[in-house]
């Protein structure tokens, strides 16, 4: 037990200095977790505004003094059986003071710190991983940029076309009909932990996820309507007898009026989920027709469509706030999520990244109760740290 007690100290004191090994979190973590009181130590030892008074003690604190008097107690204590809780109460008081000083220790021996550093500047501050927000740029046909944000209310003008930017949507309205067919793009580029919704001269809205732009027209010309996406957006075209077409790095997809959300982040397979209407989905070897609650697949490494009848809600209703999952490889949700929730995730091995799940995370919360759920099914370990989240198989 005093092995133990030593064993956790030193990582603490060296979680708290930044300087832990993957598999030495892994111990701390797991030792967190073990009870709610072990728990409760950790946040308590951890927290920035107990942390000046146990550097304090440390000042005046002797380790072998206090090692020797702990022991005593237990052995005189273990007779009555409630060795345990003395050791608890102990360890409460106890521990701050020896983690403090380790950490001066620890501090005190690494150049890369600067003499004037002290623990509480170096001290990692727990935070729960929030959600993403309303937050995007847009690139204008001058190459000027623009912050998109919720407290971003302005108005430009750009090729006779009025831009509104006002209620976490940037709106483009024709205000001077062009005889000429020289184009002029914008560009939205929403970044990672982010969305951002835009309604194009036509009348269409497109609902833009995390790590995905959009390029297009200021002002679109009179036979033709062409948009260029990279990563994952939602579509609500308006009909007006005129083609609409959404390009992406490895697809075409033509439609005249409907809804339907495109999955095509660089890298990973391409999704096109049909809500209403139909679209006509080209690779560059083949063509083909979707009906609504409809799925075309093209996996990664290959030019093959493969169609699927879906539940439409499971790929759509993220602008909404819902994520569903069903029956999806554990990486591949993490994939998804970390780009919402900009977080970094690893795995210890590859069995537990191919484990299987189906759930619903509200995107509109922070992370935690789908960890929690996760941790529910007994089939992994989680260890979160900050916005790096690690997951392990169950030995």
């Amino acid at each position: 037990m005093m092995t133990n007690a030593f064993l956790i100290s030193q990582l603490m004191a060296r979680y708290l200095c930044r300087d832990l090994s993957v598999d030495e979190e892994k111990v701390l973590m797991e030792w967190v977790e073990a009870s709610p009181g072990n728990k409760d130590l950790f946040h308590k030892i951890v927290d920035n505004s107990n942390w000046k008074r146990y550097v304090e003690q440390a000042s005046c604190f002797d380790l072998d003094k206090a090692k020797r008097e702990m022991k005593a107690r237990i052995v005189h204590e273990r007779r009555k059986m409630i060795w345990r809780k003395i050791y608890q109460s102990a360890a409460i008081l106890f521990i701050p003071a020896l983690i403090a000083s380790l950490v001066v220790y620890y501090v005190s021996d690494r150049e890369v710190l600067a003499p004037a550093i002290t623990p509480v500047a170096v001290m990692p501050k727990i935070q729960p991983v929030l959600p993403g927000d309303q937050k995007a740029r847009l690139q204008l046909s001058t190459g000027a940029v623009v912050d998109l944000g919720q407290e971003n209310n302005s108005e430009l003008e750009e090729d006779g076309t009025d831009i509104l930017i006002a209620d976490n949507r940037v709106k483009y309205q024709e205000s001077i009909h062009k005889e000429n067919n020289t184009l002029l793009y914008n560009t939205l580029v929403v970044p990672q932990g982010g969305e951002y919704s835009l309604e194009l001269s036509d009348g269409t809205v497109v609902y833009l996820n995390a790590m995905s732009s959009l390029k297009f027209p200021v002002q679109f010309p009179e036979d033709k309507r062409i948009v260029e996406l990279e990563g994952e957006a939602f579509f609500d075209v308006q009909k007006n007898g005129t083609p609409f077409i959404v390009k992406t790095p490895r697809t075409q997809i033509e439609v005249l009026g409907t809804t339907f959300n495109i999955c095509a982040y660089n890298g990973e397979s391409t999704y096109a989920t049909l809500v209403k209407g139909t679209i006509r989905i080209s690779t560059k070897n083949e063509s083909m027709l979707l009906k609504p609650s409809q799925q075309a697949v093209i996996q990664q490494n290959s030019e093959k469509i493969a169609i699927h009848q879906v539940d439409v809600d499971f790929y759509s209703s993220w602008h909404k706030g819902k994520i569903y999952f069903r029956d999806t490889r554990l990486e591949d949700i993490m994939n998804a999520l970390s780009r919402w929730y900009n977080i970094q995730v690893s795995y210890g091995d590859e069995e537990v990244a191919n484990l299987r799940f189906g759930c619903y995370v509200n995107r509109r919360k922070e992370i935690a109760p789908f960890l929690n759920h996760l941790k529910s099914t007994g089939k992994v370990r989680v260890v979160q740290r900050g916005n790096k989240i690690y997951f392990y198989s169950i030995n």
